[in-house]
C-alpha cells in the first residue's frame, strides 16, 4: 500500500488519541520508518501491523479501527489535496459508488504500482443499491464500511448497510446492501 494509507492511519491515531498513543502503536508495529511519503509504495504487511499495533495500544478491535480510518479517508484524502478527485466522482453517494472504478483508474495515473480493488453496483434504485467488493487483500471489508459511511456523512445522506456476504466466511468477493433512508441523493 502506499505511504498515503500508512499516513491516514497515523493521523487519525495523533488527532483522536494523541501523538503518545501513535508512538507506543509505532513501537508495538516496529516501525522503523518514522515518517511515510505518500507517493512511496510500501508492503502491505506493514499496514497490516499498524492496524494490529493500534488494535492492542487502543484496546479497539480492528474491525472497528478500519471502520473509524475508512469514514476518515475522505476527509483526510480531501485535507491531502485530492479531494478535487471525489468531487468529479459524482455529486450523490450513488453516482460516487457506481464509478469507484473510474476513480481509481484516475487515481492510477498518479500513482503507478496502484493495485485497487475493484467494485460492481447491482441492483439499483433510488432506494439504494447493491455493491459488490473484490480485492486481493484480506480483512478490509470493515474499511469499505467506513468508507460508505462517510459518503453518507459528506453527502448528508442517512443509510443503512448490511453486509450480505463476507469473504471472512469463505465467499470469493464481499457484498454490501447499501438503502438510503432518504429519498435525497
Amino acid at each position: 500500500m502506499y505511504g498515503l494509507v500508512n499516513k491516514a492511519f497515523e493521523q487519525m491515531v495523533r488527532q483522536q488519541f494523541g501523538a503518545d498513543r501513535w508512538d507506543a502503536v509505532r513501537k508495538i508495529a516496529g516501525l522503523e520508518v518514522e515518517l511515510f511519503l505518500n507517493m512511496r509504495h510500501y508492503p502491505d504487511e506493514i499496514s497490516y501491523r499498524i492496524v494490529d499495533a493500534m488494535s492492542q495500544e487502543l484496546e479497539i478491535p480492528a474491525n472497528e479501527l478500519l471502520r473509524m480510518v475508512g469514514r476518515y479517508w475522505l476527509q483526510y484524502t480531501a485535507a491531502e489535496g485530492y479531494g478535487h478527485l471525489l468531487s468529479l466522482s459524482g455529486t450523490s453517494v450513488k453516482e460516487v459508488l457506481t464509478g469507484l472504478n473510474q476513480l481509481h483508474t484516475r487515481i492510477h495515473l498518479i500513482y503507478k504500482h496502484l493495485e485497487p480493488p475493484s467494485f460492481e453496483c447491482t441492483d439499483i434504485s433510488d432506494g439504494g443499491l447493491t455493491l459488490h467488493y473484490f480485492s486481493k487483500r484480506p480483512g478490509l471489508a470493515w474499511f469499505v464500511i467506513g468508507l460508505i459511511e462517510g459518503l453518507g456523512q459528506r453527502f448528508h445522506t442517512p443509510m443503512q448497510i448490511d453486509q450480505t456476504q463476507a469473504r471472512e466466511e469463505g465467499a470469493n468477493h464481499d457484498i454490501f446492501r447499501i438503502t438510503f433512508l432518504s429519498t435525497t441523493l
